[in-house]
């Protein structure tokens, strides 16, 4: 399995970069939240709603490393589960780990069904 590693950057992200970076993981998880399972298939991600966030699983340390291997997609603060806050940042030690594995599994899935989609947005992060 070929999981990216974290791509190092000597100054912050470009903004194309960032988006590139949540539209892998979204693309990725499916456009499903990792700890409820539900769906968010053809919604886009709003500044208002946070529908579907993108989250740093260990910390993301100032924007200057881009982690797309510790990167997932949770419901965001404002939807029915809340899973972001309610379950995910009351409970980090436990949902930790558990996400890590979900993202290998992602991972392996996502290159083996959609290598064409993953190398793109892999090049739009460079």
């Amino acid at each position: 399995m070929n999981i990216p590693k974290s791509t190092y950057k000597s100054k912050k992200p470009t903004d194309d970069q960032i988006e590139a970076a949540y539209l892998y993981v979204r693309e990725r998880d499916k456009y499903t939240c990792q700890i409820c399972g539900d769906e968010f298939t053809g919604q886009l991600y709003s500044k208002i709603t946070k529908d579907l966030i993108v989250n740093h699983v260990c910390g993301r340390f100032g924007w200057r490393i881009i982690e797309i291997d510790k990167m997932v997609s949770l419901c965001g603060d404002f939807t029915r589960n809340a899973c972001h806050k309610t379950k995910f940042h009351d409970n980090t030690k436990k949902w930790r780990g558990i996400m890590l594995d979900k993202i290998a599994a992602n991972e392996a899935r996502f290159e083996t069904e959609n290598p064409i989609v993953r190398a793109e947005l892999l090049r739009r992060m460079k």
